[in-house]
């Protein structure tokens, strides 16, 4: 599980995109009611994922732990062999 702070103007729904689990996960996971309205600074147990996000080489691993609200050494970056412009970040929970 990943502890995660909610931050102003998010949703369950938006919570959920963000990392790519449904929404009635989040409610099971979070003994929440499907009506629950998140408050700031609320805080989450996301399930423990792996993702593989494709960027520009302009997002550093930096910035995606800090979109993520993870530690930066839990995103490891590779650099695309077929596309040398396009990096590919592992992000680990």
């Amino acid at each position: 599980m990943h502890n995660y702070k909610v931050m102003p103007g998010e949703s369950l729904e938006s919570i959920a995109n963000k990392f790519e689990v449904d929404v009635e996960t989040l409610i099971r996971r979070n003994d929440l009611s499907k009506n629950h309205i998140l408050t700031q600074g609320q805080q989450l147990n996301i399930p423990v994922l792996i993702l593989h996000r494709r960027s520009h080489n302009k997002e550093s691993s930096k910035s995606i732990a800090q979109c993520y609200q993870i530690d930066d050494e839990n995103v490891i970056s590779s650099i695309s062999k077929s596309n040398s412009h396009l990096k590919y970040h592992i992000l680990l929970f």
